[in-house]
């Protein structure tokens, strides 16, 4: 229960207070999500991706640029607290827009189907150890964005490329840092590390996912209640089962598209996608005595190699992808 977490907190911090070394850091301590009523938290969430496309043939490499880039201010919450500590918030999409470049160095003017989410409010649960109890209002969001973004011409489903998958990556692992860790109530302490499993967001769903391994650096000292985690990303090893399914670590999160389609553009031509590495890193500063997060900025470097869809020689076209991801909240003050 929420109580349970806030007098662990409560200990947690006379334990550190009381037995600091001479740079204030010593013992254990605890991380949790706290939600005040009437105290709303915003954030602003940015993700950017540059994709260079690289092509081999006789006359040489060639390469080719795109990029894609989603900015939302979302706010947070609380309408209510259950007997169990779990909150359900509401979240409300304040402000968002998008810009894109194609490989042909024009400037897409085609709206991100996201955008639609303007104004728009979903509800959803989550408990003071940051694990998401009730999906179903952002579950319902992503849906009716996804059935947005697939226009029929004739027996043809013709899909826009889009960046709902950036939108879940956010939104679902908002508390994730919280979330993963083993035994939560028993505390952390400086040097320890936990990880867990992350989707990689792209123009397009990719069965690949990465490992995201925390790693607290510094603890919270008598003056400062802020606790910085060291991030590292890479690439999750593939499973494929005895149906030929890919294994997925990630069974919560859902498919925004139904039924089969063909996809604009050159993220439709190329087919038969490849995640051959990730590696990244990254940064989350979290204040432990108000039990929110402060910022999660991640970068990491992806290669992808991929096939045409009709044969076009022996080149086998490689995806360079750099990714940045940021939270950073929004205090007053500072817009």
């Amino acid at each position: 229960m929420r109580f349970i977490y806030r007098l662990a907190l409560i200990i947690s911090f006379i334990a550190i207070i009381g037995g600091c070394d001479k740079d204030g850091n010593s013992g254990k301590t605890l991380l949790g999500v706290d939600f005040q009523s009437g105290e709303p938290l915003r954030y602003r969430v940015v993700s950017n991706r540059d994709v260079t496309l690289i092509l081999e043939d006789s006359n040489g490499t060639k390469k080719q640029k795109s990029s894609e880039r989603l900015e939302m201010v979302i706010s947070y919450e609380l309408v209510d607290e259950d007997i169990y500590s779990n909150l359900t918030i509401k979240a409300t999409c304040e402000s968002i827009s998008s810009s894109k470049q194609s490989f042909s160095k024009r400037r897409v003017r085609e709206k991100e189907p996201l955008e639609m989410i303007q104004g728009k409010s979903w509800l959803f649960k989550i408990n003071s150890l940051g694990q998401i109890q009730d999906y179903s209002g952002l579950d319902k969001l992503i849906k009716e964005v996804g059935a947005s973004t697939i226009t029929t011409r004739g027996k043809r489903r013709i899909k826009s490329a889009d960046m709902i998958s950036d939108f879940m990556a956010t939104q679902f692992y908002m508390w994730d840092v919280i979330a993963s860790i083993d035994k939560p109530l028993e505390g952390i302490a400086r040097g320890d590390t936990w990880s867990s499993y992350q989707p990689i967001p792209f123009a397009r769903m990719l069965p690949y996912e990465r490992i995201v391994t925390y790693k607290l650096a510094k603890m919270p000292a008598k003056d400062d209640d802020v606790v910085v985690i060291n991030t590292t990303s890479t690439l999750a090893e593939q499973v494929v089962g005895k149906d030929s399914h890919v294994k997925t670590n990630l069974a919560h999160l859902i498919n925004p598209y139904e039924g089969s389609y063909q996809m604009k553009g050159m993220f439709g031509f190329l087919r038969g996608y490849k995640v051959i590495d990730l590696n990244g890193s990254g940064k989350i500063e979290f204040d432990v005595k108000r039990g929110r997060l402060i910022s999660n900025v991640q970068n990491y470097k992806a290669d992808i190699v991929a096939g045409f869809m009709f044969p076009l020689g022996n080149s086998v076209p490689e995806l360079e992808v750099n990714q940045t991801i940021e939270v950073k909240e929004i205090v007053l003050g500072n817009k």
